[in-house]
């Protein structure tokens, strides 16, 4: 078969051959006079993921239940061809089901696959970062044991929001044959590893989703302000974009280099296959539409309900809490792809018979690389995010309370104290770590996990 350059003003719907013979042309058009011959999708994984957000790309919506789509971890937009109050529907067809009891045929299902996915991977799962580093990306290259003892020694893991703990009985022996049968490679992990590794971390800086401050909400989003951003173009050697203010980057090594807020057309490469700059004002209004959003939607039990939408009708039903706020007309954050996108509305939807219209209502553009989503912005503090907190600041009174006038005085004493949730139980003797009930002795039953004082300090009544 000869590939053929054709004339861009051919109206018949196939990618027009670049001059080359080499290339096509992808994503704000088919033709030359739109697209672009290099178009980033996905990215490979080079190394062990180390947090849930680097699953954005993995395909796990390959089964035969449709829709195929993209980016399912970690984002929450409803599908057309799905009910807003539903996250499956029957249809007629009939597709092999693979499970415990074998493969068989039976009906096929459409559903939602984001939904089912952030559901159940974000509240059951997490990535220690604790894995061999024998790949080229590393320069020095260590088995996983290795890895482990220089982590206790005091080298951070590739998260280094990862912390080492372990109990006051504890040795750092007792802390690795937990996890190893001896010096080795991956043979050496026992088989309940994945199950024991987490009585011995702690996150380091854990934020919980259920607050309603901007101001830690921007302290968060942009704790990446002036990173440097390795950058590799088709054809070139690897470049690094230095102190960019603000980065969103779907890739950890995009193809191409940054779209700030100030730039032209969505034809830009930048925003086919380079990342996001924002600015701290951009960054700050964002937070504040977040806590829109936490207020009406919250409080979240799970990370799961406060990242996938509501099933229900309605605007909750359309997106999760972030991407309602990043897809915010008043926020703008990514009018960029207004200039060349091809905008839907309800109206052009008539004809395809959607369960749910309003799901494909927007921009040809979104789910480009530079059309921040809420995967983009969560990935890089998805190992932080929790929805209750382990650690807390308490106060306390101490006086004589009503005097003798009859009025409330204040005359007593103030403290305060900072007490961290530790994974141990309040009798580490009788229970281990990972223990759930009902192997729980009677008093790790009904006290839990124990409580540590970080910090104590008396108050003056004008600290308050």
């Amino acid at each position: 078969m000869e590939m053929l350059p054709m004339s861009s003003f051919d109206d018949i719907p196939t990618v027009e051959v670049a001059y080359d013979n080499e290339h096509g042309y992808f994503g704000p058009g088919l033709y030359a006079d739109k697209g672009l011959s290099y178009v980033t999708h996905a990215e490979l994984p080079l190394e062990a993921p180390i947090s849930m957000g680097a699953l954005r790309h993995a395909n796990v919506a390959k089964s035969h239940n449709q829709p195929l789509v993209s980016y399912v971890v970690g984002n929450s937009y409803a599908h057309p061809l799905l009910p807003a109050d539903g996250i499956w529907v029957p249809t007629t067809h009939r597709g092999q089901l693979h499970g415990d009891r074998g493969d068989r045929w039976g009906p096929d299902f459409l559903i939602d696959h984001s939904y089912h996915a952030n559901d159940r991977l974000w509240d059951e799962y997490f990535f220690s970062s604790l894995t061999p580093q024998i790949s080229m990306l590393y320069s020095q290259r260590r088995i996983i044991t290795e890895v482990f003892r220089d982590f206790q020694g005091g080298r951070e893991l590739p998260n280094p929001r990862m912390t080492l703990w372990k109990n006051r009985a504890e040795t750092d022996s007792q802390t690795f044959y937990k996890l190893f049968s001896g010096t080795g490679d991956a043979n050496a992990i026992k088989s309940d590893a994945y199950l024991r590794s987490a009585s011995n971390l702690l996150v380091k800086g854990g934020f919980n989703v259920n607050s309603v401050s901007p101001s830690a909400w921007a302290s968060l989003l942009g704790a990446n302000n002036g990173a440097d951003v390795p950058v590799s173009r088709p054809g070139q050697a690897m470049s690094v974009e230095r102190d960019v203010p603000y980065p969103v980057s779907r890739f950890s090594m995009p193809n191409a280099g940054t779209s700030s807020d100030s730039s032209g057309f969505a034809s830009d490469q930048s925003l086919w296959s380079g990342f996001r700059s924002l600015d701290r004002y951009k960054v700050r209004e964002l937070a504040e539409k977040i806590v829109e959003q936490v207020k009406l939607r919250g409080p979240f039990l799970s990370l799961g309900e406060f990242i996938n939408r509501r099933v229900s009708t309605g605007d909750l039903g359309q997106r999760g809490a972030v991407q309602a706020a990043a897809d915010d007309l008043d926020l703008g954050l990514n009018e960029l792809f207004e200039a060349t996108s091809i905008p839907i509305f309800e109206s052009d939807l008539a004809a395809y018979g959607y369960r749910n219209p309003k799901a494909a209502e927007g921009l040809s553009g979104e789910g480009a690389p530079g059309f921040i989503t809420q995967a983009d912005l969560l990935a890089p503090i998805s190992s932080l995010l929790a929805v209750r907190s382990d650690t807390y600041r308490l106060r306390a009174f101490g006086g004589e309370g009503i005097n003798e006038s009859g009025s409330n005085g204040r005359d007593g004493a103030y403290c305060e104290m900072i007490v961290q949730r530790l994974p141990e139980y309040v009798d580490p003797g009788a229970n281990r770590a990972e223990d759930r009930s009902p192997d729980l002795s009677q008093d790790n039953r009904a006290f839990g996990r124990r409580f540590k004082i970080i910090r104590f300090r008396w108050l003056r009544p004008n600290q308050l």
